[in-house]
């Protein structure tokens, strides 16, 4: 059963004080190369130009923009989509980047429209992976990539933050609180 429902899901991604939390906040400094998320943004992106060649990608769960503005400060062809009505219109505005707000099946993308589509910290928001997951592929080329970036929930940081849990008598769960967020409905190993 999904702990946020569709109906709820606007509300949360627009909340202020889920926006401006030290994640979201990062996303905001700009492209850089030498702070995390960006160091991984771009290992993947230079792998991904090692296989696909710099070409036209799409962001799902784009955010502020700041994976789209990596890309595209390294030649490729951006275009992202998030549900947040607060993040869409500052990447926008501060990033100048095209970002459709609303769902990835609402924006309409033609077939096989795409050679790379990303999801990085997306897929375990999903109410629906495997409904996402066949749009994905109606929009991607023939030979196109498509990157997942998500939790492992049998990570060793998970095993290590579930005993601690048990350790504490169930009073520390500051590492259960980042794995198990209200915001997953879905937890992959």
């Amino acid at each position: 059963e999904n702990l946020v429902t569709e109906e709820l899901a606007q509300d949360l991604y627009d909340d202020d004080e889920y926006l401006e939390s030290p994640f979201f906040n990062a996303l905001k400094v700009g492209a850089r190369t030498d702070v995390e998320p960006y160091l991984v943004y771009n290992k993947v992106l230079g792998r991904l130009e090692e296989t696909a060649g710099k070409s036209r990608l799409l962001d799902v769960g784009s955010s502020f923009g700041a994976f789209m503005e990596t890309a595209r400060n390294r030649g490729w062809e951006v275009s992202g989509i998030d549900i947040s009505e607060k993040a869409c219109p500052y990447a926008g505005r501060e990033r100048q980047l095209d970002v459709f707000c609303g769902t990835l099946e609402e924006a309409g993308y033609p077939d096989g429209h795409f050679s790379v589509v990303t999801l990085w910290d997306v897929i375990e928001h999903l109410d629906s992976p495997l409904d996402t997951l066949l749009e994905v592929h109606r929009i991607l080329a023939p030979g196109g990539v498509v990157v997942i970036f998500t939790i492992n929930q049998q990570s060793l940081i998970n095993h290590i933050g579930d005993v601690l849990y048990k350790l504490s008598l169930k009073r520390f769960n500051k590492p259960l609180d980042l794995l198990y967020d209200i915001h997953h409905n879905v937890f992959f190993n």
